[in-house]
């Protein structure tokens, strides 16, 4: 098994666990080792009892967030997609957070891994992650393996750090509406509270819904600590943004489709891969200092 692996630039550095999920673990500012995402502090070997979705930030493929009754159907019939976890009665994130990956090539800026999963697509995934001036930049490729047609999404779920002075710009269309599950049903209004297209600070309610429409950029101020954020992905037509109850946390989630897409109308968001079908897509995630305000 391949230890923690770790890549810096002037400004940053960055820890990665590939054998779990590929999933990044940390990343810190160099002067001072402050943690700019939720950390996850492992020692290896990596305990059984932890997973990708306790680190900073895992990749969602081949989808994000819930999909329901068991499985989907497509143009060849129905594929099965089992629970995998024990908290849900859904089958959540996708597979690949779920499976070990392997370091292709790797230097001081860089890191390339592959991850190989059968179950329960069969696919293939390169993920390189490179730091350059304080940018943090992920380039994901996919290759359906599987002789079963499938209907392809995927995102990625960071976790930022959150106080009470946190603001946060996005432009976003519509909201979707959530069922008692937590499944997208349909499109609403945006509420005033969740409408960022001028800077502000979250609203102290549970947020877990998807956003449709998404111009592409998020903008995450932390004006006590003195820097910024900025998330950018032109291949994410969806955000999903998650603001837990009395957390230090919060998820802002570039997507390409709503929740439970799989069972939505028309599929938004999701493509059909037949066997070597490619996909591509690219986030971004940027650090920048900003002059920091007294409260």
């Amino acid at each position: 098994m391949s230890a923690l692996i770790q890549i810096q630039d002037q400004y940053t550095k960055l820890t990665i666990a590939p054998e779990l999920g590929g999933a990044i673990t940390r990343w810190q500012r160099v002067e001072d080792g402050f943690d700019l995402l939720r950390p996850l502090t492992l020692e290896h070997p990596i305990q059984s009892t932890v997973t990708a979705r306790q680190s900073a930030a895992f990749a969602l493929i081949p989808w994000s967030n819930r999909i329901a009754q068991g499985g989907t159907n497509t143009p060849n019939g129905w594929f099965e997609l089992p629970a995998n976890t024990i908290d849900s009665p859904f089958a959540m994130h996708g597979s690949t957070w779920q499976h070990a990956w392997q370091v292709l090539e790797q230097d001081e800026h860089h890191v390339r891994l592959v991850c190989e999963c059968k179950s329960p697509v069969h696919l293939r995934v390169e993920q390189q992650i490179q730091l350059h001036d304080g940018c943090l930049t992920l380039n994901f490729h996919l290759t359906h393996l599987d002789e079963r047609p499938f209907l392809h999404g995927y995102g990625w779920h960071p976790f930022f750090y959150r106080n009470e002075y946190t603001q946060l710009q996005s432009q976003v269309g519509q909201m979707w509406h959530r069922d008692e599950q937590g499944l997208s049903t349909h499109e609403v209004d945006l509420p005033c509270d969740l409408d960022f297209a001028t800077i502000h600070t979250l609203p102290e309610r549970l947020v877990d819904h998807a956003f449709s429409d998404w111009q592409g950029t998020c903008r995450i101020q932390q004006p006590d600590l003195g820097y910024e954020l900025e998330l950018t992905s032109q291949d994410a037509a969806y955000l999903i943004m998650y603001f837990p109850l009395k957390q230090p946390f919060f998820c802002l989630e570039p997507v390409s489709h709503p929740i439970n897409a799989h069972h939505l109308p028309n599929q938004p968001g999701l493509k059909y891969l037949k066997q070597n079908d490619e996909l591509t897509w690219q986030v971004k995630l940027q650090y920048k200092t900003i002059s920091a305000s007294e409260f």
